[in-house]
């Protein structure tokens, strides 16, 4: 508070320095909730990198094993693969959907679809967001010259 007297302004209370601690709550806040943020998106990209790896090792094990009549299919081993991707990036195999497209023949295309939800951080202000779809593709084309298959190489 200042009094005035005779013209003249003197200070009664030092206010120097008190904005400080408005400063440091507001920081807090903001360092706090884009921690959460960061965080949040982190597990997005974690996991899009996680079945992208698991899309690619299920591919590539489908139009590179062999096909034997006994043992499993080369769908079957690209599942396995796809699995045991997702596990060694410590993830488990409860939320992990894995499909395969396309058809095992000479120079023809195989697509291995990866989908998993995942939640993000909870934000106190903001409220939940729900589950996020993490979807991944990785398409591979069957080596025109593999043994095991039947037909001609007829790649255009």
């Amino acid at each position: 508070m200042k009094i005035v007297r005779s013209g003249v302004i003197t200070a009664t209370d030092d206010e120097r320095g008190t904005g400080g601690s408005e400063v440091l709550a507001l920081g807090f806040l903001v360092l706090f909730s884009g921690t959460l943020i960061v965080m949040s998106a982190w597990g997005v990209i974690d996991a899009k990198m996680a079945a992208l790896a698991a899309s690619r090792e299920g591919a590539r094990s489908a139009v590179e094993s062999p096909q034997t009549s006994e043992g499993a299919s080369p769908t079957k081993r690209a599942r396995k693969a796809a699995e045991q991707s997702w596990i060694g990036q410590g993830r488990s195999i409860d939320n992990l959907t894995f499909s395969l497209s396309g058809s095992l023949g000479r120079c023809e295309q195989i697509t291995a679809i990866t989908e998993t939800e995942i939640k993000p951080i909870r934000m106190p202000w903001l409220g939940s967001w729900g589950t996020l779809k993490v979807v991944a593709r990785h398409s591979e084309i069957v080596d025109p010259y593999r043994s095991g298959l039947d037909g001609e190489a007829n790649c255009a």
